[in-house]
């Protein structure tokens, strides 16, 4: 049923949520082809042909698939030991829940309204785990050794703010403020 005092909220949550998502998918597969294409300014045809050839059996694995290229990089994040099938099925729920959002919002916020928020809510926690897990491994293993200031020190992973999920905070934190 229609509830006027939860539209708001709704329309901050799915705007926060499909922000997040988008944010969640771009660090899915940018930052592996970053890593292929580090030192390079622009992509040069080696380091371009190096990462199409270490993602070609992941994208192989997935030509029938709408959005290969990102279950292909899922895929290689569970090859290095990152991520796990649980994490993939995860993804997949929180990428089928934001088409919901983006295909059949008005529903979504008039029908079954409370539900819907909070099974948003459950989703978007769930997305920002999976961010903060990505993230984190890559800051871990390629950032931190590749830069000399870390030589010799223990970072840890509780120690780690991933720039994806600080902007997540500051968009969340502005939102909430701008809703009292």
């Amino acid at each position: 049923m229609y509830n006027q005092k939860q539209i708001r909220p709704f329309l901050i949550t799915a705007s926060l949520y499909i922000t997040a998502f988008e944010l969640l998918k771009n660090s899915i597969n940018k930052r592996i082809e970053d890593f292929f294409m580090v030192g390079t300014k622009c992509r040069s045809h080696n380091t371009q042909k190096e990462y199409e050839e270490e993602m070609r059996p992941f994208r192989e694995k997935h030509k029938e698939k709408k959005d290969k290229k990102t279950y292909a990089s899922l895929d290689w994040l569970i090859n290095v030991g990152e991520i796990s099938e649980a994490d993939v099925q995860k993804y997949d729920d929180v990428r089928s829940f934001r088409n919901e959002i983006a295909h059949e919002m008005l529903n979504l916020m008039c029908v079954k309204t409370t539900e819907n928020l909070k099974k948003m809510n459950q989703h978007f926690v769930t997305m920002l785990e999976l961010l903060r897990k990505i993230e984190t491994f890559w800051i871990l293993n390629v950032e931190v050794p590749c830069n000399p200031d870390y030589d010799g020190k223990e970072i840890s992973a509780k120690d780690v703010i991933p720039g994806p999920m600080l902007a997540m905070e500051m968009l969340m934190n502005e939102a909430l403020e701008q809703s009292e």
